[in-house]
């Protein structure tokens, strides 16, 4: 069994984000990890709402812990799969940088250990266990917007045993809060 899986939705119009995407979690210095692809096979691509649903599809994960890296996001810590074999809660709660925000790192210092809120915390900064994925995974398409958050809330909800790992260890390429998907 792996340590982690990454799962990356994949955009039809974002070839060089999703280049950039691999390229990081490639750099992971232990190889215990899976890196999962979701694949939007319109030209268009289908838009947040259908995206978010797109996780309830049935993918083969072996790995302890699972996590979201969206292919317009990069891991930016090379140590996160090394630093994850280590641990063993229900949940993680890493940092993150959203560029073009007032609050670049998310979760800000404020709600650091504290209840997780909407708009204050990316997909990417959380894995839980693959039990508590299978588990909660619907709740990223009972949204059309949001649908991370809701994820992340019912997955928060649902355990005591979490580990803030207070490491900055993804990024996004850039924000669009759902708006153009395309590079």
């Amino acid at each position: 069994m792996k340590a982690l899986a990454i799962i990356t939705r994949v955009h039809p119009n974002r070839p060089k984000m999703l280049f950039l995407c691999r390229r990081s979690v490639a750099r992971q210095v232990s190889s215990d990890y899976e890196h999962l692809f979701i694949y939007d096979n319109t030209k268009t691509g289908y838009g947040v709402g259908l995206a978010n649903k797109s996780f309830s599809q049935s993918l083969k994960i072996s790995s302890r812990y699972v996590m979201v890296l969206d292919d317009d996001d990069v891991l930016v810590d090379d140590n996160l799969v090394k630093d994850i074999k280590e641990i063993t809660a229900d949940v993680i709660i890493f940092r993150g940088v959203v560029d073009g925000l007032p609050w670049s790192v998310l979760p800000p210092n404020h709600l650091w250990e504290k209840p997780i809120e909407c708009g204050r915390i990316a997909s990417f900064c959380m894995a839980a266990r693959r039990e508590i994925w299978e588990q909660h995974k619907a709740s990223f398409g009972k949204a059309v917007s949001g649908g991370d958050f809701q994820y992340m809330k019912s997955v928060y909800d649902c355990t005591k045993d979490i580990y803030w790992h207070d490491k900055i260890v993804a990024r996004t390429q850039r924000v669009s809060r759902g708006r153009s998907e395309n590079e």
